[in-house]
């Protein structure tokens, strides 16, 4: 009988991009059952509701600041506490992995109550609240960064980040751009602002443009879903520069195979996707993330010299022209992309699924 497993996400696409990475993983190669459960995953843009079963959870924030709203989360995290055992009785999972955010916190109080064993993922180089307050419980905790470990080094194993794509995706940077119809032999840029898109981003980059002209360069622009895409288009169109413009694009990594540098957030995600491809990168950290991103790109500027950090705070088109003009030398990309390798090399990962197969004793797919 196969073995079952109850994967706890919610959220942005920070938080469920690795949880479906996972789970396509171990569904791939393994004999595994495996069911999804959290906060409004019916309702969620990046979840693929046809690819797992799921189970939506109730859940609230666990924020005390909204005082009218303390006791009606309260009661739906109790709600979602009693969807949750209901689950975990009726499914009987063999193992659950959470992957962070208050849309897995009633789940987890279940796992506890039913006594489960509970495996965390902390994407970030600095643990989210839920998992820090659930991380004394879990039998396992599995992190990206290895300064992770001083808050959960007796449980913490350092594993890769569950990423979308597998080497076999991979194409060379002439062949990306191709299949984008771009030009095969400009510079060119990727601008994200994350699963949520970046206001701030957008508009400083396209004001940027304005001190770039006369350099030779061409824009892959994820503008999110809260902009205009017909109005930045014409804004590249103003100043001559090519440009393909989307809202969003689930093959994120041919975009960044296509790319000599990007402009962007400092996700854990994002980071994950960057070293493993070795794309430079300028990272303004979301300033909201309760200092997360912030963190995520000290370690990528500071550990891993891959790129370098503005600070939202100081950000303006001159400044981000500037940093972007010194990435348009060939030496400064090389110099960048000759320390992310430098730092793969040191940091050879475990893969999760692999220690999850291990731990269950899965049996392989023939």
């Amino acid at each position: 009988m196969d073995k079952k497993i109850l994967i706890c996400s919610g959220g942005t696409g920070g938080h469920i991009y690795p949880a479906l990475a996972l789970a396509k993983e171990l569904d791939a190669n393994y004999q595994v059952n495996l069911h999804f459960a959290g906060g409004k995953l019916s309702k969620n843009k990046w979840f693929q509701k046809d690819l797992f079963d799921f189970t939506d959870i109730t859940s609230a924030t666990l924020s005390l600041k909204d005082a009218p709203k303390i006791f009606v989360n309260i009661f739906k995290i109790f709600k979602g506490t009693i969807e949750s055992i209901r689950l975990i009785r009726e499914y009987r999972p063999d193992l659950i992995i959470a992957f962070g955010s208050f849309h897995t916190f009633p789940t987890l109080i279940a796992a506890l109550i039913c006594r489960k064993t509970i495996y965390l993922h902390e994407q970030n180089k600095m643990m989210g609240r839920v998992n820090r307050l659930f991380s004394r419980w879990a039998k396992k905790i599995m992190v990206s960064f290895p300064s992770t470990f001083p808050e959960v080094k007796k449980k913490a194993l350092l594993v890769k980040m569950p990423l979308k794509f597998s080497q076999n995706d991979l194409l060379s940077k002439k062949d990306a751009r191709k299949k984008l119809g771009l030009d095969r032999d400009l510079k060119t840029i990727l601008v994200c602002g994350g699963s949520q898109g970046a206001l701030s981003i957008n508009q400083t980059f396209l004001e940027s443009l304005k001190h770039l002209e006369g350099s030779s360069f061409q824009v892959i622009h994820l503008i999110g879903f809260n902009e205009d895409i017909e109005k930045v288009k014409e804004e590249y169109k103003k100043y001559n520069v090519k440009a393909l413009v989307k809202v969003f694009d689930e093959k994120m990594h041919i975009l960044m195979l296509a790319s000599n540098f990007m402009v962007s957030r400092a996700g854990a995600l994002s980071v994950a996707e960057m070293i493993e491809l070795k794309l430079p990168a300028i990272m303004i950290p979301y300033p909201y993330a309760k200092a997360h991103q912030e963190h995520n790109a000290d370690f990528v500027e500071q550990t891993v010299q891959g790129g370098l950090k503005i600070s939202e705070a100081y950000l303006n088109d001159l400044l981000l022209a500037k940093a972007m003009m010194s990435f348009f030398n060939d030496e400064t990309i090389s110099h960048y992309m000759h320390h992310i390798e430098s730092y793969k090399q040191k940091t050879k990962l475990s893969s999760f699924a692999d220690i999850v197969s291990l731990d269950l004793n899965l049996h392989g797919k023939k």
